[in-house]
């Protein structure tokens, strides 16, 4: 992986588990710190490591990192390209023809964006916009709030897998899981904070035309957030005390948000 081609290895030859920013994580930070120089310079000593494997430096370390973080950079264009009609051009050249990803619905023509706003049109997978707006919260954000409540946080919680800790190096599981709900949020609002037009968002419709459940979803939106505040503000990382209260508070928070987000998918579909 250390030849020009470490990129492209990377991508075709190590499978999902080794993929992503996890692995990467483990080899930048340890400790919920950036890890110290001194120790990629020796040889990795992590007791659960060297069990599995012996003597290997923190230079091929470096060397995994960067292939991986290649791909994953490949991966960030390849979403960008997919579903930004304005993406830029250096990343559709790199996605397409470099690479040559995936980048439209199918086999056809339509990038995933375009085949959400043109919903109802020749060409389109989507009937309707409604069906739409029901994906984007059921498929999207209710699978995201479900995901972060039962597994990234449920696991290690309930005691089924104390192994499943998003981030355990970093120490960054509960601003993770923060960020996550704030996808979501962007989602139902119509874009990033600062740089959305909520006139034409989900929420927008719901306020209109069922205010009640639109300020549900708002509710547990904003609790679910200040309950992974509080997590943050602990002083305890996920890692270290799962089983915190503070936890399971959140947990039930976006169990709600979860709920919530389904009725929202439900009511649209059908209204």
């Amino acid at each position: 992986m250390d030849g020009e081609d470490g990129i492209s290895y990377a991508a075709n030859k190590l499978g999902q588990e080794l993929l992503g920013f996890h692995g990467i994580e483990f080899i930048i930070f340890r400790d919920g710190a950036n890890r110290k120089i001194e120790k990629l310079r020796g040889v990795e000593d992590d007791p659960d490591f060297v069990k599995v494997a012996t003597n290997v430096t923190g230079l091929e370390e470096l060397i995994y990192a960067t292939a991986v973080a290649g791909d994953l950079r490949d991966r960030c264009y390849q979403l960008n390209v997919s579903w930004n009609a304005d993406a830029p051009e250096e990343q559709r050249t790199r996605v397409v023809d470099e690479c040559e990803l995936p980048c439209t619905v199918g086999s056809g023509n339509n990038s995933y964006g375009t085949n959400m706003l043109n919903a109802g049109q020749a060409g389109s997978t989507y009937a309707m916009w409604r069906e739409v707006a029901s994906t984007i919260l059921l498929s999207g954000c209710e699978n995201i709030a479900k995901e972060v409540y039962s597994q990234k946080m449920g696991l290690a919680y309930s005691g089924e897998d104390p192994n499943y800790i998003e981030s355990p190096y970093s120490k960054r599981s509960f601003y993770d899981f923060y960020d996550n709900i704030i996808s979501i949020e962007n989602s139902i609002y119509g874009g990033v904070e600062g740089n959305r037009n909520e006139s034409k968002s989900i929420m927008a419709y719901l306020k209109k035309y069922n205010p009640e459940l639109a300020a549900t979803v708002e509710t547990n939106i904003k609790n679910s957030l200040d309950k992974l505040t509080a997590c943050q503000n602990s002083g305890t990382a996920f890692v270290d005390n799962p089983k915190a209260q503070c936890v399971a508070d959140a947990i039930a928070a976006i169990e709600a948000l979860d709920a919530s987000l389904t009725a929202a998918s439900t009511w649209i579909a059908a209204n």
